[in-house]
């Protein structure tokens, strides 16, 4: 059983709390990313699970044993840090071999584990190289090998891409994965970066100032953030938000903002009024909020009849890969990002047309961020 709870956790740090009761569950075989910024208490979290820091507060349960008065040692669990931790001085083999001598494992039991993660994790090149001698992203891997290697019940990883050039945490998040799925083994792995987590993770812890906001699927997160937290962190390029004035107009509301109106469904606008839970949407702003991808451009050549379209110009176009994000100017405080094809007819000071895809808006409370249309 390698299942991880933790239990209404608390950390001060004199009259810092660095995490406010926070509960999680990983589950068996789990790999379950903690994002945030910088400081929101994702590596406290690691280190208390680790036995690394003692919580003020709450329990850390391992395989449903209490594990609080336990030391790290004692916990069989294997930590990755960010930087690379191998001796300079031996080789690759030597390395992964140590904490196996440690242990006073048989020599022929040694030469079996090594050749067997050696072949998991691609390292059969560089085995007798020494650490100056092989790319940092390999020094990394083997890093993973040596925790790997003694067969810890959990793994912890603390953001151990951060160092690598954007290709190799391409190839090194590929090599995590299927680590993951060999080994079955239960896994927590800490980033800011949003990316590795939406492409690692069965689950995402999404924390902010010492507290955990949401906890979900990466498909969850994306789709259905609760909060305006949540949909800002997560996405790229980054979710549109807009501080608007609903409108009803007869049967026909707006969310208007200055001289713009951006028209939505009417049924869209009464789940988010049962979603209010007391408050009334009619007397308060409210922050609409859309993907870039789930707005629609229309051009002269493009345009079609419809009920939701606002006209609008292309101030700038910002090419990411395949992609463009097209930045256009709806009024004198109104833009929006949408993004298009990277081969879409558009340029700069053109006359476009945008129209919402009305199941992707979201509505949230301008006072407390809150969800009330995902």
């Amino acid at each position: 059983m390698n299942r991880v709870e933790l239990k209404n956790i608390t950390k001060k740090f004199g009259d810092f709390t660095a995490l406010d009761s926070i509960s999680v569950e990983v589950e068996e075989g789990e790999l379950l990313s903690l994002l945030g910024p910088s400081g929101c208490g994702k590596t406290t979290t690691l280190r208390i699970i680790a036995g690394l820091e003692t919580p003020t507060e709450g329990d850390v349960l391992i395989g449903g044993k209490r594990v609080n008065t336990l030391s790290a040692a004692e916990r069989n669990i294997a930590m990755v840090f960010q930087f690379i931790a191998l001796y300079p001085y031996i080789n690759v083999w030597e390395n992964l071999a140590f904490p196996l001598k440690a242990q006073k494992m048989p020599m022929d039991q040694i030469k079996k584990k090594i050749e067997d993660i050696s072949s998991v994790l691609g390292l059969d090149d560089v085995l007798y190289r020494y650490p100056r001698d092989i790319h940092p992203a390999q020094g990394q891997m083997v890093s993973i090998g040596k925790a790997v290697i003694r067969d810890p019940e959990v793994y912890l990883f603390d953001e151990p891409l951060s160092h690598l050039d954007a290709n190799m945490r391409v190839k090194m998040r590929a090599d995590i994965k299927h680590l993951h799925e060999k080994l079955g083994r239960s896994m927590v792995f800490v980033t800011h970066d949003q990316l590795e987590a939406m492409g690692l993770s069965d689950r995402i812890a999404i924390m902010s100032q010492g507290e955990i906001v949401q906890i979900g699927t990466p498909e969850e997160i994306f789709h259905k953030p609760v909060n305006q937290y949540v949909a800002d962190f997560v996405g790229t390029p980054p979710m549109n938000f807009l501080e608007c004035e609903p409108v009803e107009d007869g049967d026909t509301f707006y969310l208007q903002k200055d001289s713009v109106k951006l028209k939505i469904k009417k049924e869209l606008w009464k789940k988010a009024e049962s979603g209010a839970k007391g408050h009334d949407l009619g007397k308060t702003q409210v922050v609409m909020g859309i993907r870039p991808r789930h707005i629609k451009l229309h051009t002269e050549n493009t345009l079609k009849e419809s009920d939701f379209l606002v006209s609008g110009t292309v101030e700038f176009i910002d090419p990411e890969g395949k992609e463009i994000v097209v930045h256009v100017k709806l009024s004198e405080d109104v833009n929006l990002r949408v993004m298009v094809p990277f081969h879409y007819s558009v340029k700069e000071q053109d006359k476009v047309w945008i129209e919402l895809e009305q199941n992707h808006i979201k509505i949230f409370l301008k006072d407390t961020g809150e969800a009330v249309l995902v």
